[in-house]
């Protein structure tokens, strides 16, 4: 079941849990990108192109120049700063989850110490977050009992459940889609 949430101050925190947090639109975003700005790019490139693909290469090399050149916005920033204190004070572990593609590793870790989150935390990147889920727990996290997955993106939970189904994951699964009002 996914839960929905406006804000990190909604999560249920199970001692001991794998916290596994998205990045982009989850814990900050930037100030000229909005909600939509995605599929307004991709819809606007295509009208100059008339090619989908080259599309959503446009948008992206557009978002990657957004992400190189401006600093991000922590969103939820009093609830979020409030959730990971709770997280260290019962023994979770906190990773990230991004779909950015592992070349910007260098500018994740520094948005993501621009708003305040330590360095220290590692960041998987990955577009499949379902196999990448399944890999991390096969690999790394392999007695964890509790997951709590917290992204923006509903088809994210979506392959989150298909790979604990398709490769038979027994853990205690805790979803939330977070829709900030920002």
């Amino acid at each position: 079941m996914i839960t929905p949430i406006k804000s990190f101050n909604q999560i249920d925190i199970i001692p001991g849990s794998l916290v596994i947090l998205d990045i982009d639109e989850t814990v900050l975003t930037f100030p000229q990108l909005t909600k939509n700005w995605w599929k307004e790019k991709i819809n606007y490139y295509y009208k100059i192109l008339n090619d989908r693909e080259l599309a959503e290469k446009q948008a992206l090399d557009e978002w990657i120049h957004i992400a190189h050149t401006t600093n991000p916005n922590k969103l939820d920033h009093e609830a979020q700063h409030n959730f990971i204190n709770r997280l260290y004070q019962n023994n979770c572990e906190l990773i990230f989850l991004t779909a950015r593609d592992r070349k910007l590793s260098s500018i994740t870790y520094k948005h993501l110490s621009y708003i305040g989150i330590d360095k220290d935390h590692i960041v998987h990147f990955d577009e499949n977050k379902g196999e990448k889920f399944n890999e991390l727990l096969s690999k790394c996290y392999n007695n964890v009992e509790n997951v709590i997955f917290v992204d923006d993106l509903t088809h994210n939970h979506q392959k989150i459940l298909n790979a604990t189904k398709k490769y038979n994951l027994k853990i205690n699964l805790k979803l939330y889609h977070i829709d900030h009002d920002y």
